[in-house]
């Protein structure tokens, strides 16, 4: 497994009768990389008080990129991202009273994951439509099954397109990507270990279709340029069989508009 770039995943939860505040978010941000106001609807006009970035002032957070987002499933469940320059970085972070002042900001309840993508900047491509994929494995699971996991054919082959055309036709932006949580679960009863995928499609209805009519196609090679293509089942079901070959028992997807809170660290060693 990597040692790589690691995401830390918070599920907080804020009700829909209230306005999520962004300046939560303040243990994380410097007066250099905010200037005005969060671009976020439900804060439009708010200025923040540089004071309250004073927290960070010495740079304890390691970090590449910040975002959060709404479940869309479930509305009064939020989702805090953060892409560190390694595990190492981020346990540093967790032993500092800025965090405690984050996790306190997030209310009684929030949980933290820690995914290993590898050297994957995955937070360059979560957008507005991000299908987030958990898939729970048998805590038995053998190193090179976790590692062919990682490797299977995944939902979204490839992103080669021919032309303009090609491009607007495809239903996503960027091939998946697949990380590993670092803790177990207790699902079911059972110890699991859990991966994500993150699915980055334009929007739902893209993804709807793709989902209902994408399929595995193959090919009859007949001549030089004679080539008959045999359609295949669909895309999902090969996807989801690959899964359950590898031993997965269940898994959970919902989706989440995230919008960065910000793009660059100017400090990170």
């Amino acid at each position: 497994m990597s040692t790589g770039i690691v995401c830390t995943w918070t599920t907080f939860k804020v009700s829909t009768s209230e306005l999520l505040d962004v300046s939560i978010f303040d243990p994380f941000l410097t007066a250099k990389e905010i200037e005005g106001p969060i671009s976020d609807p439900r804060s439009m006009g708010k200025r923040f008080d540089e004071s309250i970035f004073d927290p960070l002032s010495t740079g304890k957070a390691t970090y590449h990129s910040v975002l959060y987002g709404r479940i869309q499933e479930s509305p009064d469940e939020y989702v805090l991202v953060i892409g560190w320059e390694s595990l190492q970085h981020y346990q540093a972070f967790a032993e500092t009273d800025e965090h405690k002042e984050l996790m306190a900001n997030l209310k009684p309840g929030a949980k933290t994951h820690v995914i290993d993508f590898g050297q994957f900047a995955f937070w360059r491509h979560l957008n507005c439509s991000t299908e987030i994929l958990t898939v729970y494995f048998p805590s038995s699971i053998l190193p090179q099954d976790q590692e062919a996991v990682g490797k299977i054919y995944p939902l979204i082959e490839t992103l080669q397109p021919i032309d303009r055309a090609s491009i607007e036709a495809k239903a996503y932006t960027e091939r998946p990507i697949c990380g590993w949580m670092k803790d177990s679960f207790q699902v079911n009863g059972k110890n699991t270990l859990a991966c994500v995928w993150f699915n980055f499609w334009k929007n739902r209805e893209n993804e709807n279709r793709f989902k209902r009519t994408e399929r595995r196609s193959s090919y009859i090679v007949n001549g030089p340029f004679d080539i008959t293509p045999i359609p295949g089942p669909l895309a999902l079901e090969v996807f989801e069989q690959d899964l359950k070959g590898l031993g997965a028992g269940e898994w959970v997807g919902f989706h989440v508009d995230f919008k960065c809170i910000q793009k660059t660290r100017p400090y990170l060693r």
